[in-house]
């Protein structure tokens, strides 16, 4: 019985050590494991044996398994984080310094934005840089870095007949998106304030990062299609567009001014850069958007828009975008060939549907050359007016305005300034 104790005594503490409390060391470090083989296995196990079978056969499912695995460790061990260029999602709640919010876009869908490209208030771009996916941050950001200070030459005075009669104090003018506010009303006179409205305003952002696509995993396409004001926003609505940019392609003259361009001078198209996630929409996709919303048959025009500055476009970025252009320029000439488009401006004109006659493919297909961003007051122009640039909008694109005269003269006022 005393043999027998000792024995259960032994057997037990080994195991508590795990059979290693006599090793040294280097026993600890973990050996190359040798190639897997059915020999190598002391006991029979059906799963072991049927893995060693597929290894052998170099099976695709255990090596798509195997790649998969791979990648859910890769993503797991790496962490990344925002750096200039990427491509942020984000959800953030903005208060004012008493504490009332002012935007939460938990109540909606979250925002995506470019590090750098001027979407969103510099205080956020800085802010979300050097953060990780899934990290929440809160920061001050001081309205200079906001929607900055209140600028008193914003603030200016619009003769009464000139403006609608049935203004209030505290009405948003008519004009979509610009953010003149009637600020007083006098006998003669109306006072339009120009700032934004959150001007001179210290904000308390609260700011998760909820995805981060790096810049080397973007795609970049560029078109054009008569004035880029209209083109941008079509190509911002579109669900994987992740950035767009307005510019002037294809000219003779480095850094071209917008004067220039209409000049027709500088030989330059105004056109429109888009960066997008081949991942979430294929440029087959763009070129669809391209031809639904662009009359391919004119020649040095868009509608009313008329120059060569306003010519129609693709601008490849490499041998697959040319080839599937090629193709679709291909398709786009067939289905013109057996259903010609109707003259829209003749249609109107006699009030009955006139065929076009000539219906020639008349886009340039050529290699994307140095892209010049236009003037930031031209980028996301119709937005800043107002327009719907949200994911999937079917938002008609018109841009008269009632009061005509009335808005355009405090537009003038205020771009003076």
């Amino acid at each position: 019985p005393m043999l027998l104790l000792l024995l259960l005594l032994l057997t037990t503490t080994m195991i508590g050590r795990g059979f290693c409390f006599s090793l040294p060391p280097q026993a600890y470090m973990a050996p190359r494991a040798p190639p897997l083989r059915a020999k190598n296995i002391g006991y029979r196990c059906d799963a072991l044996v049927a893995l060693h079978g597929r290894l052998k056969r170099k099976d695709p499912l255990f090596q798509r398994d195997t790649a998969a695995r791979n990648s859910l460790s890769l993503s797991c061990s790496i962490t990344k984080e925002v750096e200039h260029g990427d491509i942020v999602t984000v959800h953030y709640i903005g208060r004012l310094e008493s504490g009332k919010e002012f935007d939460n876009t938990r109540q909606r869908a979250p925002v995506e934005f470019e590090v750098g490209g001027g979407r969103v208030i510099d205080g956020v771009e800085e802010a979300v840089i050097g953060m990780k996916e899934g990290e929440l941050n809160c920061f001050k950001i001081p309205c200079e870095k906001a929607f900055g200070p209140i600028k008193l030459d914003l603030i200016v005075n619009v003769s009464k007949s000139e403006c609608p009669e049935d203004l209030v104090v505290g009405q948003r003018l008519g004009i979509k998106g610009l953010h003149v506010i009637v600020s007083n009303i006098y006998p003669d006179k109306m006072e339009i304030d120009g700032n934004l409205p959150l001007a001179g305003e210290d904000l308390l952002m609260e700011v998760e990062v909820l995805r981060i696509l790096k810049s080397n995993d973007c795609r970049l396409a560029t078109f054009a299609g008569g004035s880029f004001w209209p083109l941008e926003l079509i190509f911002q609505r579109i669900p994987g567009v992740v950035s767009t940019q307005a510019g002037y392609t294809g000219g003779t003259k480095d850094n071209p001014t917008y004067p220039e361009v209409c000049s027709e001078s500088t030989g330059h198209a105004e056109a429109v850069l888009v960066k997008y996630d081949p991942k979430r929409v294929s440029y087959l996709q763009l070129l669809e958007t391209f031809f639904e919303h662009v009359d391919v048959t004119q020649l040095n025009r868009q509608g009313n828009d008329v120059g060569t500055q306003y010519r129609n476009g693709i601008y490849y970025h490499d041998l697959v975008q040319k080839k599937e252009a090629e193709t679709a320029l291909l398709y786009v000439q067939e289905q013109l060939d057996v259903q010609p488009f109707f003259d829209v401006e003749r249609s109107n004109e006699f009030d009955i549907p006139v065929v076009q006659e000539n219906c020639t493919v008349v886009t340039e297909l050529l290699p994307a050359k140095k892209f010049w961003r236009a003037e930031e007051k031209h980028q996301q122009f119709l937005e800043k007016l107002g327009f719907c640039s949200e994911k999937g909008s079917k938002e008609p694109i018109v841009w008269e305005f009632e009061f005509e005269g009335a808005r355009l003269s405090v537009r003038e006022l205020l771009e003076e300034k």
